[in-house]
């Protein structure tokens, strides 16, 4: 089994899981869900852009 190895942070354990759970409180489930939906769009803009250029370089 792996021993894990703690990182240097300089931060005490109580300030590391009040930074973590900040963290995760930070978005609602919907603002996420928003979120995941842009970056999807945003990918599937990207590919269909990469489909075009490659179908000219190719020509």
């Amino acid at each position: 089994m792996a021993i894990p190895v703690p990182l240097e942070t300089g931060l005490t354990g109580d300030r590391i899981l009040e930074a973590f759970n900040r963290a995760l409180n930070d978005m609602t489930d919907e603002q996420i869900n928003s979120k995941l939906t842009e970056i999807t769009e945003k990918i599937a803009e990207i590919e269909t852009r990469l489909t075009v250029l490659e179908s000219t370089t190719t020509e």
